[in-house]
């Protein structure tokens, strides 16, 4: 092995960016050194060179703690060993052959990525606890002059390490603004040393520096500023700001904080890890349409720590896809403004072949004029539009629009900015909140910005775990602006990640065209056509999902909508008042029960059945309102009156849209003559779907089935046996699969029966001549079984029966 190169080419670790080291650091014996970066668990430092003493070194050591990576990997060319050390049990070395082949490659990479946890405290726990000891210095009405602190000190502590500022005169320093007087012009500009308060640069410098200067007394390691600053930046800021919006206690002066922290910070803030913004920032840049251009303009209007920036700066330097690069930065909060100027003015400090600049504004991104750009990346906040502030929530307003339909979410606002902003030919990566890709909130958006802008690559890590201080499922886009009429959409990339497999997920995605080496570990990367992940749903799905969907599709069946009129039930409003169980109907008198219909919705519909355990007061018949007076309701219902309605007058008065207090938020005029009809969960699977053979039930949580299809002969529906056959068809295993391709899971494993989900499923005709006989008499007979609650016995039949009826193989619907 002679070089780092090679040593990744050897190892197929290529989709290991590699990020050598600076040249401060490349000198004697130890001639090549670089942090491969591969995910959160899998990253390394590397070190190759020719001396026989090296592993009695312990300078890779403090490199790979300083630069916030688990292990060492180094390579005695003599020898011609590898060893991995960690930096947290030092005397513990592992020997390996040097891997030339694939797989040696991947089990060294197992290696490193199942490790355990550091068993003692990582770079970023000491330096935070340096951070909270400059906020307590510096007091908690003053966060800036912390991040100020903080940001001063660490660039005294890298002059240290250079040799350019004397160690000695920062141990005699007693106050903050003497050990920041150290600092040149440059580094005082960089820090904004000049924007302290006076108070704070007299406050006394105590242990302060030696954080930064003394080994630490968990690992003995002595800190490296460049390579914090170079490759954990991103998470220690995000740490740091974190830690002011927790605002946890004060610590005991002198000590600093030695606690991890605690709870969440606000809902909007979800902080991006360095490699998926590492990934996105990628393709981006593959994305970008023409290329190569002299020079970028790239946009982060939620710049938080500047993590998206610093990668992209980061990428073009090693890649060099353009002459110059301007680099832009937004955000709300002072406090990620200061964080992300002196992060980004740092890295273009350190660029050697890119000509970049760096400007970072404090700016509200809605309410001002963004540039005009070739690149947009961004995690913006994710919150409904009812939980902002007034000004914010206007702002939101005024730019979506007529796209501005339901409970919206200002991330959507962030990218409609964003895809105006992009030149022709410009991409936009971003991290959105999933519920936007499929939500009925969203439906309008969408057909915007397809109209707009081409969807490059959709992704979706399933599970909460990828971000802990999210409440949402997270998923990510790159979207390129349409640069004119003629222009074909290139195939779309999807990237799903089982909950665990998330850095696998973004490895593969540097990986080459392969989808079979692509697809395993919990981890798939493919592409499919435009218009199988474009539409109603942008949801990313499963590549089999994707096949199978397109099969059944290709079978030209009418859908939910063309034969049912699928009608979203009763909404009461205050369900406390208006639906009684079983007992509490009891107690009232036998006279005024006529007035309470059994209710019919996800709690009262299971195994394919009705049961009778919920009532829902529902004074209606096919003329109306019966009681249209409140002396009609102490007349006929007196002791659901008074013990029910009348003490709850004032906040069913308060409910919106009512014509009487006393009657339900929506009444639902098709349920008032009782009709036989199908009914369904508000959301389910299998057995949630019933027959109300009689038509007693009132709709409420839930959706009633009228059909609408063409019927042979004057016959209505219910008066053939088509209900038992689609009894029958609708709580199969089968539709429930079928169910999982167009709809959106809920925990629990259940979907969305919405007809927003439910119109475009397709579905047998059973009226038409199409279906054979026999296999519609088996649906009857099974249907008749499943009213009788027979469904589990009969699955296995059912599901055989199913698959006939839509033309598809068991081996399809999950057998």
């Amino acid at each position: 092995m002679e070089s780092v190169q090679q040593f990744r080419v050897g190892c197929d670790l290529g989709a290991c960016p590699c990020a050598p080291f600076p040249s401060s650091l490349r000198h004697g014996d130890w001639c090549d050194h670089a942090v491969l970066l591969n995910g959160d668990r899998g990253s390394f430092e590397f070190s190759a060179a020719e001396d026989r003493d090296l592993l009695a070194d312990d300078r890779p050591l403090a490199w790979s703690w300083s630069a916030h990576v688990r292990h060492t990997v180094i390579v005695d060319r003599q020898r011609d060993k590898l060893y991995l050390r960690r930096w947290d049990v030092p005397t513990v070395i592992r020997q390996f052959e040097p891997p030339s082949r694939e797989q040696g490659a991947i089990e060294l990479l197992r290696v490193l990525h199942d490790a355990e946890p550091p068993q003692a405290p990582d770079v970023i726990h000491r330096v935070l606890g340096a951070f909270r000891l400059a906020r307590d210095t510096c007091g908690r009405e003053a966060p800036l002059d912390a991040v100020r602190v903080l940001n001063g000190l660490l660039l005294v502590a890298d002059g240290v390490s250079r040799g350019r500022i004397n160690r000695g005169a920062v141990e005699r320093a007693r106050t903050i603004g003497s050990a920041l007087d150290t600092l040149g012009d440059k580094e005082r500009s960089l820090a904004e040393v000049d924007a302290l308060r006076k108070t704070t640069l007299s406050q006394d410098l105590g242990v302060l520096a030696h954080y930064f200067l003394d080994p630490d007394p968990r690992t003995g390691l002595v800190l490296n500023p460049e390579l914090l600053l170079r490759h954990a930046s991103s998470k220690l800021y995000q740490e740091a700001h974190l830690d002011l919006e927790r605002s946890p206690q004060r610590s005991f002066p002198g000590m600093g904080s030695t606690s991890e922290p605690r709870g969440r910070g606000p809902r909007d803030v979800r902080f991006t890890p360095a490699n998926l913004a590492r990934a996105l920032v990628q393709e981006a840049i593959k994305a970008l349409r023409p290329r190569p251009r002299n020079h970028i303009t790239v946009l982060d209007p939620a710049c938080g720590s500047g993590i998206f920036l610093q990668e992209m700066l980061r990428e073009l330097e090693g890649t060099a896809r353009c002459g110059s690069v301007g680099v832009v930065g937004y955000d709300v909060s002072p406090l990620s403004v200061c964080m992300s100027r002196f992060c980004l003015n740092h890295a273009v400090r350190d660029l050697s072949r890119l000509k970049a600049g760096a400007n970072v504004e404090e700016r509200d991104s809605l309410r001002c004029l963004w540039p005009t750009s070739d690149v947009v990346v961004m995690n913006p906040p994710f919150m409904a539009l009812t939980d902002l502030q007034p000004d914010r929530r206007t702002g939101v307003a005024e730019v979506l629009g007529d796209m501005q339909t339901g409970r919206v979410d200002i991330s959507m606002a962030f990218v409609v900015k964003a895809v105006q902003a992009l030149r022709p030919g410009g991409v936009l990566a971003c991290v959105l909140p999933g519920s936007i890709l499929h939500g009925r909130s969203g439906a309008a958006w969408r057909e915007r910005m397809q109209h707009e802008a081409d969807i490059v690559l959709m992704g979706r890590f399933e599970g909460y775990h990828y971000f802990p201080t999210s409440l949402v499922e997270t998923c990510f886009l790159v979207l390129r602006r349409k640069s004119g009429r003629g222009c074909k959409q290139s195939p779309v990339q999807v990237v799903l990640a089982e909950e665990g497999a998330e850095d696998a997920a973004l490895r593969a995605l540097r990986l080459p065209e392969d989808d079979a080496r692509r697809a395993s570990g919990g981890v798939e990367v493919f592409r499919v056509e435009p218009a199988d992940a474009t539409g109603e749903n942008w949801r990313p799905l499963h590549r089999g999902v994707y096949e199978q969907r397109r099969h059944l599709l290709a079978r030209r069946l009418p859908n939910v909508a063309a034969l049912f009129h699928v009608r979203q039930g009763a909404m009461t409003g205050n369900n406390e008042v208006f639906v009684l169980s079983m007992e509490r109907l009891g107690d009232l008198p036998k006279v005024e029960r006529k007035y309470f219909r059994p209710a019919a919705g996800t709690k009262t519909i299971y195994g394919g059945q009705l049961h009778p355990i919920e009532y829902v007061f529902y004074p209606y018949s096919e003329d109306g309102l019966l009681l249209k007076s409140e002396e009609d309701l102490e007349r006929e219902v007196p002791t659901y009156f008074r013990k029910a309605l009348k003490p709850r007058r004032r906040v069913l008065k308060n409910r919106s849209k009512i014509d009487r207090w006393w009657g339900l938020s929506r009444f639902c005029a098709w349920q008032f003559a009782r009709m036989p009809r199908l009914v369904s969960a508000f959301f389910g699977g299998s057995g949630s779907i019933a027959f109300d053979e009689k038509g007693d039930y009132v709709v409420v949580a839930g959706h009633g089935w009228n059909w609408r299809g063409p019927l042979p002969g004057d016959h209505p529906f219910t008066s053939t046996r088509l209900p038992w056959a689609y009894l029958a068809l609708l709580n199969s295993t089968v539709f429930e699969r079928i169910l999982s391709w167009f709809s959106v899971p809920l925990e629990g494993g259940q979907f969305r029966l919405e007809p927003r989900f439910l119109s475009r499923i397709p579905l047998p005709n059973l009226a038409g001549d199409e279906m054979a006989p026999e296999v519609i008499e088996h649906l009857v007979s099974i249907g008749r079984e499943v009213h009788r609650g027979k469904l589990e016995d009969i699955r296995p039949r059912l599901d055989r029966v199913a698959a006939e009826a839509w033309g598809l193989p068991l081996s399809d619907c999950g057998e």
